[in-house]
């Protein structure tokens, strides 16, 4: 957001969800509530992908799903509090097994989908994926778009987000790794007892999205480490 937003005189919005399913899903729960300001954000931007003159520049980041859904157990520990009961620092064992439980019914496998393909009516699979290059960038009336692959070095990164805005590249602000920081320890244990089950593996890294935008090397890296083939020290 901080790289996007620096010198932009157009607004910039950061959403998680606009695919239609997801977004009648949120307002389902919120029935009879005030909606949370992203999901307005949400709403709003999804009824202006279809406005005349609409000029959009859409960002997505792209990573191992099941790197991103352990980071995100870790980084929104509440909503795992809230949804099983479990605190995820706490008990960080019972976390994993709560994370493998559940993870299907988040649709991480069909994200792209969900989120890029129905709603603004493009396919990333029809056009082989360029690893030199390090995006998928794709421009036409009214809207210029670009998937970002978050394991690819930061070179490739700002360029991607340098070609969504007109520059050579952008300059991503490098942060601290979240296994690294407030909860280190807890995520020490996770790992230590952490044993996703094969089918699940399987699924992941079988999956239309990384079979097309990861070689078969990087998917194989990706379930070593999450197999205990290639666990961090």
């Amino acid at each position: 957001m901080a790289a996007l937003s620096e010198g932009r005189t157009r607004p910039v919005e950061h959403i998680h969800f606009i695919g239609r399913r997801s977004l009648d899903e949120k307002v389902a729960q919120f029935a009879g509530q005030p909606l949370p300001p992203m999901l307005q954000t949400a709403i709003r931007l999804r009824s202006a992908i279809d406005e005349p003159g609409a000029d959009l520049r859409v960002a997505a980041c792209i990573r191992d799903p099941m790197a991103r859904q352990v980071s995100h157990l870790f980084k929104f520990p509440e909503i795992a509090l809230a949804q099983s009961g479990i605190d995820v620092y706490a008990e960080p064992e019972r976390a994993g097994a709560w994370m493998v439980e559940s993870f299907h019914r988040r649709r991480p496998l069909t994200w792209l989908e969900e989120h890029i393909c129905e709603p603004f009516g493009v396919d990333p699979f029809a056009v082989a994926f360029d690893a030199a290059r390090g995006s998928f960038r794709l421009e036409r009336e009214g809207l210029r778009l670009v998937v970002i692959r978050l394991e690819d070095p930061l070179p490739l990164r700002e360029a991607g987000l340098g070609w969504l805005l007109g520059r050579a590249s952008v300059p991503i602000p490098v942060v601290d790794r979240g296994e690294a920081g407030a909860y280190g320890e807890a995520y020490r244990r996770f790992r230590s007892s952490f044993n996703p089950p094969s089918s699940l593996l399987d699924a992941i890294y079988g999956s239309a999205m990384m079979r097309h935008f990861y070689s078969e090397a990087e998917r194989n890296a990706m379930r070593d480490r999450w197999t205990g083939t290639d666990a961090p020290a």
